[in-house]
């Protein structure tokens, strides 16, 4: 685990710096992706290694593509209670804001944006080192409005990588399914990644 010693618990939330201005109560609790709340159990520990390689020619449209990948999973905690509390139209722009700060963080680190479900949004990478410097990265900007505005939303973040099926531009597959489990498992504002992210980054970065 990549873990951020701040801002784990914040009784109240300014929003002026997102442009909302209103406050709320925090509570570190899982939100909106339906199939991870069956899965905080524990932290899981398994997963493969990180290459895309090209498409195999061949296969009929449609078809599936084996490829290695590396997944991210991005997750706003508590986002029900979060809309709830400010209300759908500065949820929207509050979400419209977040997810400029991730995109921002994938373009710089190499990533791109594969799906998005509510408040959760799955990005591949090539390499586990540019998956956690993405991570990292967006939990640091996310603090930097913290302590400039006084809020940012908090953010659990899982990696995973292995064989994942390659469909229409999304990605299938045990890997992406484990990525999202992780995800779930993690705390408030901490990385969590898998043994085989892990085993891949060497001393770059420091992990707990």
């Amino acid at each position: 685990a990549l873990t951020d010693p701040h801002g784990l618990f914040w009784p109240f939330f300014p929003i002026a710096g997102w442009g909302i201005g209103m406050g709320m109560h925090a509570v570190g609790t899982s939100s909106a992706m339906a199939h991870k709340a069956r899965a905080r159990e524990r932290r899981l520990e398994r997963g493969g290694a990180a290459v895309r390689p090209d498409r195999r020619p061949g296969l009929p449209a449609g078809t599936g593509q084996p490829a290695n990948v590396v997944v991210m999973f991005t997750d706003v905690v508590d986002s029900t209670r979060l809309t709830m509390v400010i209300g759908d139209e500065d949820w929207t722009r509050l979400r419209s804001r977040y997810r400029e700060v991730i995109n921002d963080c994938y373009r710089a680190c190499r990533g791109r944006e594969v799906s998005s479900s509510g408040d959760g949004f799955l990005a591949r990478f090539d390499r586990p080192a540019d998956a956690v410097g993405c991570a990292v990265e967006i939990q640091t900007r996310l603090q930097k409005q913290r302590n400039e505005y006084g809020f940012a939303p908090a953010v659990r973040i899982g990696i995973n990588s292995g064989q994942a099926i390659e469909e229409g531009g999304d990605v299938l597959g045990t890997v992406v399914n484990l990525a999202s489990r992780v995800t779930a498992s993690a705390e408030p504002n901490e990385i969590l990644v898998t043994e085989s992210v892990a085993d891949a980054l060497g001393q770059r970065f420091e992990l707990v």
